[in-house]
């Protein structure tokens, strides 16, 4: 990549960061083209020539918050000193992770994830099978999943926080609880 390439690269990056961050608090409806220019200090004519409008745009903040949420669970589980702490960071982490989120963003941003759970991620599900694998490191007994249903267990829990199910704290520590215990063999004894 040549010098104005990387420019380019780093411009975009930075627009596609403050309209993320002026949709997580204000949501997309309320922010308009000229107001993310202004905030992030480019032309309008800028944002139209690299996303075509501002659907285009909010295409992009949306896959861009979609991997910046991923790449944080990745991060959890691949940082986990011990099972059972890291599967309570990641199931508290999947529970909350829109929290702080405009509404009509937090809305928006639901929906493009529905829409894309069908995608293959590959990342996330390499870092739980790393992460489950720390199992027998610690003295805890731990399930044996296929990959086909280690999909299903993040994509049920994604449903149950897109959904709303997980708004309510009573409900989601249940939840959390019924998947964590899901995961942990308690039919064998521990050490």
């Amino acid at each position: 990549m040549n010098g104005f390439e990387k420019r380019t690269q780093k411009k975009r990056n930075h627009i596609l960061k403050v309209a993320q961050t002026l949709f997580k608090k204000h949501g997309i409806k309320k922010m308009n083209i000229l107001d993310i220019a202004d905030a992030a200090e480019v032309s309008h004519v800028t944002i139209y020539h690299y996303w075509g409008n501002k659907e285009g745009l909010v295409e992009a903040v949306m896959a861009e918050t979609l991997n910046d949420v991923t790449q944080q669970g990745v991060d959890i589980l691949d940082t986990a000193k011990d099972f059972e702490e890291g599967l309570d960071r990641i199931l508290d982490y999947e529970a909350n992770r829109y929290q702080g989120f405009d509404a009509s963003f937090k809305e928006a941003l639901v929906a493009y994830e529905k829409a894309q759970l069908q995608r293959e991620d590959i990342d996330v599900m390499d870092s739980l099978r790393r992460f489950i694998e720390l199992a027998p490191d610690s003295d805890i007994p731990v399930r044996k999943f296929s990959s086909e249903s280690m999909k299903v267990f993040v994509y049920l829990f994604r449903y149950l926080k897109s959904h709303g199910f997980l708004d309510n704290p009573t409900v989601k520590k249940e939840i959390t609880d019924f998947f964590k215990h899901g995961i942990l063999d308690y039919t064998k004894d521990r050490a």
